[in-house]
């Protein structure tokens, strides 16, 4: 009886071995439309699609470097990844990744085989390489040099030749937090192992004075009947009478996506209900 029970359990592993089997194989052959190398052009980010197996890149005009903790696998026509969960389409040779969460789709161009062979591959232990990177990931995606009176050719010129393969990784980061010490914009933030920095300490210029915090006086001085939704940290409630007031401090987050009280709640047919009984003539959406 024994050797009917355990040979009846290896039967029944090894179909479930086999389904799973097809079902990877499958799933695989399905993901075969997203195949190819895809840039997306404003993020200095590109992906290599190949069988539902997506690695990701960190790309410049002249060089490119392995981001392993953003990689991922496509199912279903999904892509789940450290990027986040998106909706894929493809059409000619541009590829749609739809963020239902924040509502917002981004476009991604094909690329020739040979893509990567063009570009100098950054490597560990490559520092003036990494430093250079660093300067053409800024040069070319960063919007504000000139607001903030920052010539990045010249920070660059300045640093870039004290860099070779003796620098040390501390000495680099240090380089680096310099070259962007101007930027004042709260939004610039650099990590090394348990060193962190940023120059604006996360005081911006236009958030100096914490007391002046928009949605805070408005809040606490002119909202009434201050809610939230039972599903996400998005606030509501009324400015006056015929004025309804919302504050969505996580839109664009998974947990948006997730939110089925909000997402009933912010269709306009819907959101003019937040008065209750009254009838209100305007919303404020912060």
């Amino acid at each position: 009886m024994m050797m009917k029970w355990i040979k009846r359990v290896g039967i029944g592993i090894s179909i479930c071995i086999g389904i799973l089997l097809i079902t990877i194989v499958t799933l695989m052959v399905m993901a075969t439309r997203f195949n190819g190398i895809w840039k997306l052009e404003a993020y200095g980010i590109c992906i290599d699609a190949r069988q539902g197996i997506v690695k990701t890149y960190i790309v410049t005009e002249n060089s490119y470097t392995r981001m392993s903790n953003y990689d991922g696998v496509i199912i279903n026509g999904t892509l789940y990844s450290g990027l986040g969960k998106y909706t894929l389409n493809t059409s000619n040779n541009s590829l749609k990744l739809n963020d239902n969460g924040a509502r917002y789709v981004y476009s991604a161009d094909k690329q020739a085989k040979d893509y990567f062979q063009k570009l100098h591959k950054v490597i560990k232990g490559d520092q003036a390489g990494k430093f250079r990177m660093y300067y053409e990931l800024y040069k070319e995606n960063y919007a504000f040099a000139d607001l903030y009176g920052v010539d990045f050719d010249e920070e660059y010129n300045k640093y870039a030749p004290q860099v070779n393969e003796k620098t040390t990784d501390e000495t680099l980061y240090e380089y680096m937090c310099k070259m962007v010490e101007k930027l004042d914009d709260g939004h610039v933030y650099l990590s090394w192992k348990d060193n962190e920095y940023t120059p604006s300490d996360y005081k911006p210029l236009w958030f100096k004075d914490h007391a002046q915090e928009l949605v805070n006086v408005i809040k606490e001085n002119y909202i009434k009947d201050l809610y939230r939704f039972e599903d996400c940290y998005i606030l509501y409630g009324t400015l006056q009478e015929d004025t309804g007031y919302i504050v969505m401090p996580a839109i664009g987050m998974a947990e948006l996506n997730k939110s089925g009280t909000t997402k009933k709640a912010m269709e306009w047919n819907n959101i003019y209900k937040i008065g209750g009984s009254r009838k209100l003539s305007s919303i404020g959406i912060k």
